[in-house]
């Protein structure tokens, strides 16, 4: 009898707390799911404008030079109606131009170390003219390359698209290019005089390309 009042007792006091008791819980539950949920949205939202982000840092043709390759890049925005061969040609062209300004230096100073080498008369007025020899060599090298890379957006809302481009060529055919053409640039009688050493000139113009 005293177990049954005991039970009725416990029954009596679950019924009387579990109003309090088990919304709290629930509640507690609840705002627990809701807080994760805010979480895992903002995570996602973080992580959707990260994306975006590094979609648009992302440059269509960037490259770079490195130990092998001489690297031009460019852009040109024009109006889409406008968008004709002469439009790719200029901007061909600027890049062939970029990768001549950083090969300038370093040719100049293939020739001036090729020649401070030797003791000879009238040294200078050969070297100027192997190294103006030279030039033209590079010049027409880079007039034949093509790009290597072209990209085009859609037309924007102002009707306008940018067309992007790069060239890249390889520094030993470049070199061995040089030295093969001033061979044929120069006269035998001036190669002879300054023992013009085709070899040697390619390997010494790689490493100033090379930055060695």
């Amino acid at each position: 009898m005293k177990l049954i009042k005991i039970f009725s007792v416990m029954f009596f006091l679950s019924l009387l707390f579990a109003p309090t008791f088990l919304p709290a819980q629930k509640k507690a539950k609840k705002e627990s799911k809701k807080e994760m949920t805010v979480e895992d949205y903002e995570r996602e939202k973080k992580l959707l404008k990260a994306k975006r982000a590094s979609k648009s840092a992302e440059i269509p043709c960037q490259e770079y030079d490195t130990d092998e390759l001489f690297v031009g890049t460019g852009k040109s925005r024009v109006r889409a109606d406008k968008v004709n061969t002469d439009e790719y040609t200029k901007l061909l062209r600027s890049c062939q131009q970029l990768i001549k300004s950083k090969i300038g230096g370093k040719y100049q100073a293939v020739v001036r170390d090729y020649f401070d080498q030797m003791d000879i008369d009238g040294k200078s007025s050969v070297g100027s003219h192997i190294e103006s020899a030279g030039e033209l060599v590079i010049d027409r090298y880079l007039n034949d390359t093509k790009q290597t890379c072209q990209e085009e957006t859609e037309e924007d809302d102002q009707g306008y698209v940018t067309i992007y481009m790069s060239v890249a060529i390889d520094k030993g055919d470049l070199a061995g290019a040089v030295a093969s053409g001033i061979s044929k640039e120069v006269s035998e009688d001036q190669a002879t005089k300054v023992r013009f050493n085709e070899q040697k000139f390619r390997e010494s113009a790689l490493k100033a390309f090379e930055g060695k």
